[in-house]
């Protein structure tokens, strides 16, 4: 599947609670090109990763390349069949 690397993801804050942090920034530009990416159902779908090394980046599928449009088929179709048999 072809992803799509966008936005500013800072170094990690860790507080003295545990909880760890990241900042996650966009320039204006990157917001507007996200939606290129909004998927039949309206969404846009971002994984958060981390690398083992400690450094992580934001992921953006990307519904309109081929290889996922084969996907997004077989996942649209498996909605389309669990709303047929729903009784209203």
């Amino acid at each position: 599947m072809a992803k799509v690397y966008m936005g500013y993801v800072g170094d990690r804050k860790t507080y003295d609670s545990g909880v760890a942090k990241y900042s996650i920034t966009f320039k204006p530009e990157q917001v507007q090109e996200l939606l290129k990416y909004k998927t039949a159902a309206d969404r846009i779908n971002c994984d958060f990763v981390i690398k083992t090394d400690g450094t992580a980046f934001l992921s953006v599928f990307d519904p309109n390349d081929p290889e996922n449009q084969k996907f997004m088929k077989a996942k649209t179709a498996e909605v389309q069949e669990v709303k047929e048999d729903l009784p209203f």
